[in-house]
């Protein structure tokens, strides 16, 4: 009888196993098929920093930020979506989250990339602080972390905050958007 023969065991050549493993279990469970064909598109040498399971184009996906660049991948059936984002000049980001999951906008030259249904919102966070972090290089120490805790204390306060986490500034509040005259902006997921 043929045998196939076993593999080199586990492996984890870009940190991508390391990443996940600080997801949620649900959040591992979703996204299981995206880090799947995440790990493939890798380039030779390429470290994942921080990677987190969303819904991108209708369909469970993965969202990682490399030491190169910001990934963001799904489990389409029979064809993937397998979009790399370069982090120059640019580049903003917009986040949203609720009680439940988060949302994040990534917008350059007018064209929007939107991912959704992000479970682990302190990844999406992580992710938005370093995305800006590697595009605006002048930005001063300590201010991601005090765009999070905004955002948290309104959170717990029961009210969602959009903040432009590539500038720093507070947009305004999701639940009053369409009372602000910006229709729409706040109904992302």
């Amino acid at each position: 009888m043929p045998s196939a023969e076993s593999g080199p065991g586990v492996t984890d050549p870009h940190g991508l196993g390391a990443a996940v493993s600080r997801l949620s279990g649900s959040s591992r469970k979703h996204g299981y098929a995206a880090f799947m064909v995440l790990a493939r598109i890798l380039e030779d040498g390429e470290q994942i920093s921080v990677v987190t399971s969303c819904r991108f184009r209708g369909a469970p996906a993965a969202l990682a930020l490399s030491d190169r660049r910001l990934l963001v991948v799904n489990a389409r059936e029979w064809e993937p979506d397998v979009l790399p984002v370069g982090l120059e000049p640019g580049l903003t980001v917009q986040g949203w989250q609720d009680e439940r999951h988060a949302a994040l906008v990534f917008t350059r030259d007018g064209h929007e990339l939107v991912v959704d249904q992000i479970g682990d919102r302190a990844m999406a966070q992580e992710i938005a602080v370093g995305v800006r972090a590697r595009v605006d290089r002048d930005i001063e120490p300590g201010v991601g972390p005090e765009i999070i805790s905004a955002v948290d204390r309104d959170l717990h306060g029961g009210i969602a905050t959009r903040c432009v986490l590539g500038r720093g500034r507070c947009l305004g509040r999701v639940g009053s958007a369409r009372a602000e005259g910006e229709q729409g902006q706040g109904d992302r997921g």
